[in-house]
């Protein structure tokens, strides 16, 4: 199955299943002008349950980190790489393979603005397949989730 078709398929999925609140995907240039002028971005969210048949579905999905300084602890969902919010284009296309890589950020728990603020960056280098997981690694972690650390 292709990607392109993969990725429809499982955004279907999701919206049927209820599970992950998405907006319509930035796939083209032209698309993500249109929302920039009109509308501040808004990056889609994908809940814990929906991380789990991403994660066990993909093995090419990119799951960044953005916590940093004093806000890293060391502990990461299996797979993630470290990536903070204000990376440079050479740093993100280190940890990125591709512009069109689905990507996942997350940070400490809802009320931490950077798995946001690393999606905006991401999206204004030109990355265009973008989720959000607002619950981070508290979420993840109160559900019992296994964890790595790195540190």
């Amino acid at each position: 199955m292709t990607s392109k078709i993969f990725r429809r398929v499982l955004t279907l999925s999701l919206a049927i299943l209820g599970v992950c609140t998405l907006t319509a995907p930035l796939q083209a240039q032209g698309a993500a002008t249109a929302v920039q002028e009109s509308a501040p971005l808004m990056i889609s969210k994908i809940d814990l349950q929906s991380l789990k048949i991403v994660l066990a579905a993909r093995q090419d999905v990119v799951l960044l980190d953005a916590r940093s300084g004093q806000y890293d602890d060391g502990r990461r969902i299996p797979g993630a790489k470290q990536l903070h919010d204000n990376c440079s284009a050479e740093e993100a296309a280190a940890a990125i393979p591709s512009k069109t890589s689905l990507i996942v950020t997350y940070c400490s728990n809802t009320r931490c603005p950077a798995s946001d603020r690393l999606a905006k960056r991401l999206f204004a280098l030109g990355y265009t397949n973008l989720l959000e997981y607002p619950e981070g690694i508290q979420g993840w972690c109160s559900a019992q989730n296994p964890v790595i650390n790195v540190r």
